[in-house]
């Protein structure tokens, strides 16, 4: 049986072995590259399938801070309202609509999460 270091040197290995080993040999070498081939296949697959649901969930977490903020600049100008009346309360803003998404990431330590929107921030 022909061992992993009779290829680094290939010289030496046509003076040790005769041609059907050596024939031999490319073969299994042949057969490990293409299993090593087709093992790079899946596993850029699933990366790309890992970035694919970032890029989204990233999106979504995008969406949900620009809801935020909307909701704390509406806060900020409805008690610069308050306090410019002084005591005389004025109208509430309109009450702000929420929705769901669900937060199903596989690294996500709470997988039945769910993260709200306001209605405006949906798409």
């Amino acid at each position: 049986a022909l061992k992993r270091l009779d290829l680094r040197d290939p010289a030496a290995l046509f003076e040790t072995h005769g041609a059907e080993e050596i024939r031999g040999l490319e073969r299994q070498v042949r057969a490990e590259i293409e299993h090593k081939k087709e093992e790079l296949r899946q596993m850029v697959g699933e990366r790309y399938r890992d970035l694919i649901e970032a890029a989204d969930t990233i999106g979504q977490m995008r969406r949900c801070a620009v809801g935020l903020v909307d909701a704390v600049k509406a806060t900020d100008q409805y008690c610069a309202r308050l306090r410019q009346a002084g005591s005389a309360a004025p109208r509430p803003p309109r009450a702000q609509q929420f929705c769901a998404f669900p937060c199903s990431h596989s690294s996500h330590p709470r997988r039945s999460s769910t993260a709200w929107l306001p209605r405006s921030s949906c798409s």
